[in-house]
């Protein structure tokens, strides 16, 4: 029971962290993560841009094959390096793009995209529950390391936040600042 009022309240936070954040910026994604006895639950989302290089929809071969890369690459998670002590397993992955039609993409942007000022902007949402033996190795600092800015040189900023059994963090992760704990 308490699991399923913790991954509730987790749910309604993110949404409303994803709301708040709703400003379409490219080079910056939003994370959130909810650590619950040994289920860790992580929420990423981020414009399209910023892991393909384009909003539109994928023109060409080599445009279809760079945002499926990334899909497959962003669903498997390996852009999460989590302890090792802490023995996790991944549950559960969704990578998926989407369109954000709010006001936000009505107007245009002070950078230079033909067609963008007319069109919705893209947005991409990835879902990863981990079952982990040894949770607690993850609330040490600095125990998790986010890859994202290795593998995807567009993004600048993750923006974190998380909750768990004992507390909340937050965090604007970098390049250069990459690690949390919860």
């Amino acid at each position: 029971m308490r699991l399923a009022v913790t991954m509730l309240s987790f749910s309604m936070a993110v949404t409303a962290f994803a709301q708040a954040q709703s400003a379409h910026v490219h080079g910056a994604a939003q994370m959130s993560v909810a650590l619950v006895d040994s289920v860790l639950e992580i929420e990423l989302h981020a414009p399209a841009e910023s892991f393909w290089g384009f909003e539109y929809a994928a023109k060409s071969t080599d445009e279809r094959a760079t945002e499926q890369n990334a899909l497959a690459a962003l669903k498997k998670g390996g852009w999460l390096a989590l302890p090792s002590s802490a023995v996790c397993t991944l549950a559960k992955s969704s990578a998926a793009r989407s369109a954000d039609v709010s006001d936000n993409a009505k107007h245009a942007h002070d950078h230079e995209h033909a067609d963008e000022a007319t069109s919705a902007h893209t947005n991409v949402k990835v879902s990863l529950q981990f079952h982990c033996k040894q949770a607690e190795d993850l609330t040490r600092p600095n125990a998790i390391e986010l890859h994202l800015f290795s593998a995807f040189a567009s993004l600048n900023t993750v923006d974190l936040q998380g909750i768990t059994d004992t507390g909340q963090v937050a965090k604007r992760l970098t390049a250069k600042d990459f690690r949390f704990g919860l």
